[in-house]
Order: structure tokens, then C-alpha cells, then sequence
């Protein structure tokens, strides 16, 4: 045998044992090796008298392991082929599992599944389903059935606890390889987008599906962390899934998805709401040894149709404001933070000095993010100024206007020119000739701004003044590039 699963190959080694007695259950036993992998398998039915009776239903005992991965079932198979019976899988470690599918898996354990489980002609259904992993639990139903034009998948499931830690979710974040569409012509860019574009539409036009996710209590490290409400739905190739009820350590947070693939071209719009949302847990989920910490003010409302590259042609706007602690060298490559760093370097780099809070307000038009008010304030500085980046290229650039807190006793560049990209940005002091034209303040802010710069009174911990900047920018009457009211329709001329 050269394939046994995705995970499994090789020659496989075994002896059976078929043992019949009267008035006594049929018994099938087997033992043996699938490549280097031992596996025993045992099989418990009716008696033969039993059997030849041809009753509607016939009692039945699975017990089954490879490796350490065991299995065991027992219910009924009913003559025209449908099953009901008592699932139970359960393993010392999830990615050891999930290679003998061929799936990436986390490295946690020990976990466990437990199910009621009917399989019929049209249909499967897992209730009263229990699932274990490391030290997380999830409970509820799920089902799949084949209606008249595709498959419906249902699912009801409630976590009573589950730790961020379980999920894996750094796997998902990694280092990638280049894309089939960097570096690539426009053409094959194109091609790759199409090519995408067809494999995208073909998966969510295949099937329809319901599912709702209660998280009751979510941990990071041992603390608890929020709680979380998911519904996902997917209909005729329109995906919807909703974060809803998030109450997170100290904030709030709502995020909304929408994929559109009914139409002749896929859309996806995206946005996301949170307030006070307390960052440093996830960024650790998503990168185990960030020192990333602190709080996050966000409003994203994005519309793109490009999916291969989903920011390359994005419109909409992000407004932000970001409190962070433990802001440091080890930070600096994590999220496109190197550009705040390395400003905080550039302008205050006394040891003592951190970056107290960053505040910016983006509009996106065919991929290209252009500031329309930006403020950053240090232990021993405040500076605006304007940025532009383009998302699909993530070449930056743009200037700022610092200002010491203090002239007296801490002096700063007149200008700071902004080069470089996203990944590895460059900024440098200017000659004070290089300014020909003010800042590209929108004009509601622009006294606002100024003042701020050259406040008085600016305290050494700057949250606060970040904090009036951006509920100050949140009231100014800037106009957004409108994202569509839905996936693959126009914007609102209004």
C-alpha cells in the first residue's frame, strides 16, 4: 500500500481474526503496522443467528488506535445503510493529528472529541458534541445536508472556555513565500487575480451554512481576556460572518465581513469598530514573543475586488489611535511598527524616552492610504504631518513637523522627510528649505493641529492629548471615500 492517509504512506504489516461462536457476538480483530505506525482494530456486532435474521437494525462496538490517536463508536447500523451511534476520538497531541490528515495543526494536547452521531441517506448530524483540546472545551451541534441544489452545513456551538494560546493562530502568520503575484506583470497579475477569483467563487457557490460561536470566557495566558459572539452565513456564494458582543479587557470590539462571489466579480468589504481594545494578548497569539502591548482605537471600512493582492485596489478610510507599552527595538518589525520606532529614535532618543501614542486618519482610494490628519506624541515631543502609502507596492513616504515639548531644554529638525516602505522605512532630518508648502492638514483640523503642536502645556505622558486629537478628528467634517453599502455595488452618489 503506498498511501494509507495524507500523513501516512509506506508498507503496511497485519494479522486478523475472525472469531464466530454460537450464541456469542461476532468478533473482528486486527493488529499490525501502517508504515512506521502501529494500529489495532476490533470489531464487536451481533451473533450469527442474529445476523441471519436480517432485523432492521444491527448492534455494533468499534474500538480502533493508530498510533496514539484512538477511536471507539457503538450504536446501531440499519440494514438500508444509515447509523447511529456514540463517537469518541482522542489523541495525547492535536498536530500529530492533523498530520496523518495532512493539515497544520497547533501543538497542543491532549485532546478529546465525544459525539452522538447519525449519519443517513440526505444527511449528518453530531449532537450533543464535546470537544476538548489543551485547555480549551467546545460544546453544541452541527450537521450537514444535502439539499436540492447543494450541500447545507449548520452549526450551533458555544465554548464554555477557550485559551487564545490553543488556537494556533501563529501558524497562520508566518513567514510566507512570495505570492504567484509579486514581482509579476500586469498581465499575470491578472491572471493570477482571475485564477483566484474562479477558485473562490467554485468553493462558496458549492455549499450553504449557518454557524453561530458563543465564547464565553476567552484566556490569554492564563487570564481572561473577553468574551466573543461569531455568526457566520453563507448563501448562493454571498459569505457574511459578523463579531458581535466583543467585550475585551477594558474595551470593545465589533468586526464585520461581507464576500460577495453571487455576481460576475467577487467583493469583499470589511469593517471593524474598537475602542479601549486592549491588543497585547492577540499580538501575542499571532506572534508568541512580541513585547507588544497597549490599547487600540479603531475604524476601518474597506471595499476591494481584488482578492490576490487585497489591498492593491482597496477603497474606504482607517481612523486610529494607538496606546502602546513595551514599544521597543524588539517591537519595531512587528506590524509596520518600524515606522513609529524608528520616528521615536529619530526625534527623542533618550533612553528614557517612549512613544506615549500615535493617531491617524487615512483615506483610501485604488490602494493608496493618504493621511488626512496624523499625530504621534513622545516623552519629549509632539509632531503632525502627512503620510501616504501605497498598500499594494508598500512604498512610503511624507514629512512631519515636530515640536519639543520643552525648547529649552530638548531641540528637534525643523522637518523629518518619510522614504522607504512599510517593512523597512527611512527617515531623516530636513534642511528647513525643503519646506515650500504647509502640511496637507484638511482644513477643518488645521488650527486645531497647529495648536496642538505648539500646546504650552503638553504633558510628559501624552495619552491624553491623543486622545482630544482623535475624538477632535472624529468630528471634523472630512470627507470619506465611501466603501459600497454592499459587496459589488457602487457607492451611494451622496
Amino acid at each position: 500500500v503506498q498511501r494509507f492517509l495524507s500523513g501516512l504512506a509506506g508498507d503496511a504489516t497485519f494479522s486478523a481474526k475472525l472469531a464466530v461462536t454460537e450464541g456469542q457476538p461476532v468478533k473482528l480483530s486486527a493488529t499490525g503496522a501502517a508504515g512506521d505506525m502501529p494500529f489495532d482494530v476490533a470489531i464487536e456486532t451481533a451473533t450469527l443467528t442474529q445476523l441471519a435474521q436480517r432485523k432492521d437494525r444491527v448492534p455494533g462496538t468499534l474500538r480502533a488506535s493508530l498510533g496514539e490517536t484512538r477511536l471507539e463508536a457503538s450504536g446501531n447500523v440499519a440494514r438500508e445503510g444509515s447509523v447511529d451511534v456514540r463517537l469518541m476520538l482522542s489523541g495525547k497531541r492535536l498536530d500529530r493529528l492533523g498530520r496523518l490528515g495532512g493539515a497544520q495543526l497547533p501543538e497542543v494536547g491532549p485532546y478529546a472529541v465525544a459525539a452522538n452521531l447519525v449519519i443517513a441517506p440526505d444527511s449528518i448530524r453530531a449532537s450533543n458534541l464535546d470537544v476538548k483540546f489543551g485547555k480549551s472545551r467546545l460544546v453544541g451541534a452541527v450537521s450537514v445536508k444535502r439539499g436540492s441544489e447543494r450541500l447545507a452545513h449548520i452549526a450551533e456551538l458555544r465554548a464554555p472556555i477557550l485559551h487564545l494560546e490553543d488556537l494556533g493562530l501563529h501558524l497562520f502568520v508566518g513567514e510566507k513565500g512570495k505570492s504567484k503575484a509579486d514581482g509579476a506583470s500586469a498581465a499575470a497579475r491578472k491572471a493570477h487575480d482571475e485564477e483566484l477569483h474562479a477558485q473562490v467563487k467554485n468553493v462558496l457557490r458549492s455549499f450553504d451554512a449557518k454557524a453561530t460561536l458563543g465564547v464565553e470566557k476567552l484566556y490569554s495566558e492564563g487570564e481572561h481576556y473577553a468574551s466573543v459572539q461569531l455568526e457566520v452565513t453563507l448563501s448562493r456564494g454571498d459569505l457574511h460572518v459578523v463579531l458581535r458582543d466583543v467585550n475585551v479587557k477594558g474595551g470593545t470590539a465589533q468586526a464585520d465581513l461581507r464576500l460577495d462571489t453571487s455576481g460576475s466579480r467577487p467583493r469583499l468589504r470589511v469593517r471593524i469598530f474598537t475602542k479601549g481594545f486592549e491588543y497585547g494578548p492577540l499580538a501575542k497569539a499571532l506572534k508568541p514573543k512580541t513585547p507588544l502591548e497597549g490599547t487600540l482605537d479603531l475604524s476601518v471600512d474597506l471595499a476591494t475586488g481584488t482578492l490576490s493582492q487585497l489591498l492593491a485596489d482597496a477603497d474606504g478610510h482607517i481612523d486610529l489611535a494607538v496606546y502602546p507599552r513595551g514599544f521597543d527595538i524588539g517591537a519595531a518589525d512587528y506590524w509596520g511598527t518600524g515606522f513609529l520606532h524608528i520616528v521615536q529614535r529619530t526625534l527623542d532618543p533618550s533612553t528614557e524616552s517612549k512613544l506615549n501614542c500615535a493617531v491617524g486618519v487615512f483615506n483610501i482610494k485604488d490602494g493608496v492610504a493618504r493621511s488626512q490628519a496624523f499625530f504621534a506624541d513622545t516623552t519629549h515631543v509632539r509632531m503632525i504631518g502627512e503620510l501616504e502609502a501605497n498598500l499594494g507596492t508598500r512604498q512610503l513616504s511624507g514629512r512631519l513637523s515636530p515640536n519639543a515639548k520643552n525648547p529649552q531644554l530638548f531641540s528637534v529638525a525643523p522637518t523629518i522627510g518619510i522614504s522607504g516602505t512599510m517593512e523597512a522605512p527611512q527617515v531623516q532630518a530636513t534642511a528647513a528649505s525643503f519646506i515650500t508648502t504647509p502640511l496637507r492638514l484638511f482644513a477643518p483640523l488645521g488650527n486645531f493641529a497647529n495648536n496642538w503642536l505648539t500646546s504650552a502645556d503638553a504633558s510628559l505622558d501624552g495619552a491624553a492629548g491623543c486622545r482630544q486629537a482623535f475624538e477632535r478628528a472624529g468630528r471634523a467634517d472630512i470627507k470619506k471615500p465611501a466603501a459600497p453599502s454592499d459587496p459589488g455595488k457602487s457607492p451611494d452618489p451622496s
